[in-house]
C-alpha cells in the first residue's frame, strides 16, 4: 500500500504542494500528522519529493523502490529540476522583451528613422525566433517577430514601389 502511494506521489506531486509530500510521507510511516512549526517546515523542505532519494524513501517508509520505480523516480526529479529553472523571468521572457522593444522601434521608428529601422527589425525577429524557440508560447516573441516581419515587408514593399515608380516615369538607374 505504501509503495503504491509513493508512486502515485512521484508522477502526481507538482512543486507547489511538495510540502504537503513530504506530509503525507512522513505520516504513511509514523501514522500522525506533522505538527506545523518552522522546525518542521525545514525538516521537510529536506525531504520534498525532489530531494529524495531511493535510499531516504527506504529509510523513511521501510520499503524498497525497484528499479523501474527508481528510474521513474530520477525522470521525474529531473522533470521538476528543470521546470523549477524554467520561472517566468527567465532566459526566454528576457530575450522576448528585448525582441518586443526592438520590434516597436523598428515599427514605429519609421516615419522617424527610415530605413534605419531595418537593423531594429532585423533584431525583432532573431531574438523572436530564439525566444520562440525556448518558449514556443510566449506572446511577446510571437508578437516581436510580427512586427519586425512587417517593418521588413513595408520596406520590401516601399523598394518595390520606388522602383516601379521609377520604371514608369522612364528614369534609369
Amino acid at each position: 500500500m505504501i509503495r503504491y502511494l509513493i508512486i502515485l506521489l512521484v508522477f502526481s506531486v507538482s512543486i507547489t504542494n511538495e510540502l504537503n509530500a513530504a506530509s503525507i510521507l512522513l505520516t504513511a510511516q509514523t501514522q500522525e500528522p506533522m505538527p506545523a512549526t518552522n522546525s518542521s517546515r525545514s525538516f521537510a523542505r529536506k525531504f520534498f519529493i525532489i530531494n529524495l532519494t531511493p535510499r531516504q524513501i527506504f529509510r523513511l517508509t521501510g520499503i524498497r523502490l525497484t528499479l523501474k520505480e527508481k528510474i521513474a523516480l530520477k525522470l521525474f526529479q529531473r522533470s521538476k529540476k528543470e521546470s523549477r529553472h524554467r520561472r517566468p523571468g527567465g532566459k526566454s521572457a528576457d530575450l522576448a522583451q528585448t525582441a518586443y522593444v526592438f520590434g516597436l522601434i523598428g515599427l514605429i521608428g519609421i516615419p522617424i528613422l527610415g530605413i534605419l529601422s531595418i537593423p531594429f527589425a532585423i533584431i525583432a525577429v532573431s531574438k523572436g525566433d530564439k525566444a520562440l524557440k525556448i518558449d514556443p508560447t510566449n506572446k511577446k516573441a510571437k508578437s516581436a517577430t510580427v512586427m519586425g516581419i512587417i517593418t521588413i515587408a513595408f520596406f520590401i514593399f516601399l523598394i518595390a514601389l520606388i522602383l516601379l515608380l521609377l520604371g514608369i516615369n522612364g528614369w534609369t538607374l
